[in-house]
């Protein structure tokens, strides 16, 4: 699946308090009651070199956590494979890739885009791939997933892709509402074979809306 899977986001809505403004939506993440926005440093940044190993961790915690029904040695042969340190920093250091992550005091989402070999059905001139898109629990539907897509999408026009597409488990009901709500539609179907799994995935793409960039630099 170009990675995970990506969009196989199971826990895919959520939004940061006041103090952030990439998604739409208010509710406060149950991690966050009590705790004023002003005092937090809640954002949705681009992953550097050095958060390598946070992410790895987030990774394959988020991994676990939405495919609990796999056997402990396919999530570890899985994590192994995809979400090595090593493969993290590679991609952290190609300009052509961008990993988002969400941090509300600690990492607690994040979100890969990446130009990869595009299967039949996709339609786009010039397609990225939402290769993951993963939350921690108790932090979905509140807006970050939302807020991950949009800042994905807003780099996405920077770099003149006119469509997203992924790759979502057949399974993964949640997910799939979720990206059928931002517009994405069903255009095909696979198999996604990494880590020794081998499942059903369909194939979804969106065009990108033209999202006001101003100063949202990533």
């Amino acid at each position: 699946m170009g990675g995970l899977y990506p969009a196989v986001a199971k826990y895919a809505e959520f939004q940061l308090p006041s103090t952030f403004h990439a998604g739409s939506g208010s509710t406060r993440p149950p991690l966050m009651h009590g705790v004023t926005g002003t005092k937090m440093k809640n954002y949705i940044r681009r992953a550097r070199t050095d958060d390598a190993i946070e992410l790895a961790n987030l990774a394959a915690k988020t991994f676990e956590a939405t495919y609990h029904d796999l056997t402990p040695v396919q999530v570890d042969d899985y994590v192994r494979q995809v979400f090595s340190v090593s493969l993290l920093q590679r991609e952290l250091s190609d300009p052509n890739v961008l990993l988002l992550v969400a941090v509300c005091g600690e990492f607690v989402g994040y979100a890969q885009f990446k130009p990869n070999e595009v299967p039949n059905g996709i339609t786009g001139a010039r397609p990225i791939e939402l290769v993951r898109l993963f939350l921690k629990r108790g932090v979905q539907r509140c807006g970050i997933g939302t807020g991950l897509l949009e800042k994905g999408f807003r780099w996405a026009v920077r770099q003149h892709y006119d469509s997203c597409w992924l790759k979502v488990w057949d399974q993964n009901q949640d997910a799939i509402n979720f990206y059928e709500r931002k517009k994405f539609k069903i255009v095909g179907e696979t198999r996604y074979t990494a880590g020794g799994l081998n499942d059903r995935v369909l194939l979804m793409e969106t065009e990108i809306p033209s999202l006001e960039c101003g100063k949202d630099h990533i």
